[in-house]
């Protein structure tokens, strides 16, 4: 890895090393260039989930590469330029944003869908809705998806909404109603920005009615198992907790920023709770659901407090796992979005909502019967 380059390789080595090919339109930077190129990568990098900690590159470019379009397009794609006189140094740095595979794939995506959410949402400008009708809208949607799952959270699929039937399509029809309410939560920010219309109230009302959406969700899961012959009350409790973690989460991280700066650590965000709900809807797995929201995003709400009270006490914790030890690596879920190691977490997560045959036995009655 080591050893000198020249200008006529440097674009495959980056690409290998970042895993971004578009890094490779970048380079020559300074066409016939004879000289060579220093490379000292950090070995200490080599683990293969983390990039290179820290690569330097420098360029010997008279005509000064600091005045050229290319330096602003380097840095965008996570390259630190510093100027030295007539040369250029660069730095390809290993921070969340470096253009790995898994960075390139998803940046794609998420520009595809900024694009089409602000063309949906300046059409909704122009026929006058605002962004509060849309969070009230949002609400509304989600209030009716919770009847759907205390009519057939715990039934298979079939082609019918007879509430009666062990088997229909209420699952199906809640995850559609989800769908909806979580475009409406999107698009009332987009609304919001793209008209100038961010208000303080907006912002809180948002906040307050997404806490009213997680209660309706498993409201509706609790009422179907209470509602059985006898009531299941283990996963009655098991919603109860899962809406408390849920709850918690957003608690913290509002109590926390009243006392430091930012909260915002752990891999339970709302994003991910709620790509965790329509997976295991879609899937008729409710079960499996619940019980993976009433244990695993726990971790994130002891994690918060954990932050915080490092932070109070004058620390500074390690939010960034390429800056720790081993130890911290290995831990998958504290990567952030958008790297490897998030994403077979995630892959691990989905596959458990998918695949995992769990049924809705209730431990608790056979407990205190016994």
């Amino acid at each position: 890895m080591g050893g000198k380059m020249t200008s006529k390789n440097i674009n495959a080595w980056l690409a290998r090393i970042c895993g971004f090919w578009k890094l490779s339109q970048l380079f020559p930077i300074v066409p016939n260039c004879s000289h060579s190129f220093p490379i000292v990568p950090n070995r200490s990098q080599l683990f293969p989930i983390v990039p290179f900690r820290s690569v330097s590159f420098r360029f010997c470019s008279p005509s000064g590469f600091s005045q050229s379009p290319r330096r602003v397009l380097a840095e965008s794609y996570g390259l630190r330029t510093t100027d030295c006189g007539y040369a250029t140094r660069l730095d390809l740095l290993a921070l969340p944003d470096c253009r790995t595979f898994s960075h390139m794939i998803g940046r794609a995506i998420g520009n595809g869908f900024m694009i089409a959410r602000d063309f949906v949402a300046r059409g909704l400008i122009k026929v006058g809705v605002s962004p509060n009708a849309l969070t009230l809208t949002g609400m509304v949607i989600t209030a009716a998806a919770g009847v759907c799952y205390a009519i057939g959270a715990g039934s298979r699929f079939a082609w019918t909404l007879d509430p009666y039937s062990g088997a229909n399509a209420y699952l199906l029809l809640a995850g559609g109603l989800l769908i909806l309410s979580s475009a409406c939560d999107m698009l009332d920010g987009a609304v919001a920005r793209i008209a100038d219309k961010k208000t303080p109230f907006g912002a809180f009302l948002d906040s307050t009615l997404d806490r009213y959406s997680d209660f309706a969700v498993y409201a509706g899961i609790a009422v179907y198992y209470a509602a059985r012959s006898p009531a299941n009350v283990t996963f009655v409790f098991l919603s109860m907790l899962a809406f408390f973690n849920a709850f918690m989460i957003s608690y913290t991280r509002a109590r926390a920023e009243d006392i430091i700066t930012s909260c915002t650590v752990g891999y339970w965000q709302r994003g991910e709770r709620s790509a965790a709900i329509l997976i295991g809807t879609f899937a008729y797995n409710v079960p499996a659901m619940v019980l993976q929201q009433a244990a695993l995003p726990l971790l994130t709400v002891l994690r918060r407090i954990f932050y915080t009270k490092a932070v109070i006490d004058g620390k500074s914790p390690v939010t960034d796992p390429r800056k720790g030890n081993w130890w911290l690596k290995i831990r998958l879920w504290r990567w952030s979005r958008m790297t490897i190691p998030y994403d077979v977490i995630t892959a691990v997560n989905i596959s458990w909502l998918i695949f995992a045959g769990i049924e809705a036995w209730d431990v608790l009655r056979d407990w205190f019967i016994r």
